[in-house]
């Protein structure tokens, strides 16, 4: 009865048992799904979201914990639940570029609706978009988001003036994603739209110039991108290119 009692009661931020179980970083994984189990046995709501907004789905995905997220979400968790900044688990999981993670929430049956694919969080981002910026080695994650439904030149759908409104996967890969140029030829290669311009105009290679990612400027280049297209400020590739002071991008 005792413990019973414990698995229903909340705590600071909000939290119930299950939340703190899912950050818990110190228990062997063993434990934390025997613990986990002890408590949807007893009914705990796996959805409950604390201060933040964040179910035990949420930190379990950010811990890395795999067989505590594919536990929840046996039990019922919707990755669809989004947290105070709008990122949901699959958020989170495309963040931290983690394959396998996507992999079982999209197995969900949520996301057979589609247009929950291109969600956005509180800075107008999609998994795919995150995912594009942050896995630094594989496009595994983005190709499980494409074959998904999830669309490749979706721009977001923000009214805000964030920075980055209007811009698309293959713009977060251009100008976050220095070490993975592989990343910018999947992309292209799933007919991402290579001269995309956000709200200030700006394109992928304005963007991969702009960071001094020669990689991304020559993936983008070798994909056809194109020269001509100038930012709010009217500058070129070529221009901001000598502005950086490096030599013609046209010759590369």
């Amino acid at each position: 009865f005792q413990m019973r009692y414990l698995a229903f009661q909340v705590g600071r931020y909000e939290r119930t048992p299950l939340h703190w179980l899912a950050l818990n970083t110190t228990k062997k994984s063993a434990e934390i799904l025997s613990d986990c189990n002890i408590l949807i046995d007893f009914g705990i709501n796996v959805n409950k979201q604390d201060e933040f907004g964040n179910t035990a789905l949420h930190y379990a995905v950010v811990e890395a914990q795999p067989s505590l997220v594919r536990r929840l979400m046996e039990a019922g968790a919707d990755p669809t639940i989004d947290n105070e900044l709008e990122m949901t688990p699959l958020h989170e999981a495309a963040r931290n570029g983690v394959d396998t993670f996507i992999e079982t929430i999209l197995a969900h049956a949520a996301y057979k609706d589609t247009s929950k694919l291109d969600a956005v969080d509180q800075e107008d981002r999609t998994a795919l978009m995150l995912y594009a910026a942050r896995s630094f080695k594989s496009t595994r994650g983005a190709e499980l988001l494409l074959k998904a439904g999830a669309d490749v030149n979706y721009a977001g759908d923000k009214r805000s003036q964030y920075r980055c409104k209007g811009r698309t996967a293959l713009h977060y890969a251009a100008e976050f994603n220095i070490g993975n140029r592989a990343m910018i030829e999947f992309l292209v290669s799933k007919n991402a739209n290579k001269d995309a311009q956000d709200w200030q105009d700006v394109t992928p290679l304005l963007l991969a110039v702009n960071e001094c990612n020669l990689a991304g400027v020559d993936e983008l280049l070798k994909a056809g991108a194109s020269l001509d297209f100038a930012d709010h400020m009217d500058r070129t590739p070529e221009v901001l290119a000598s502005q950086k002071g490096f030599a013609a991008i046209s010759e590369r």
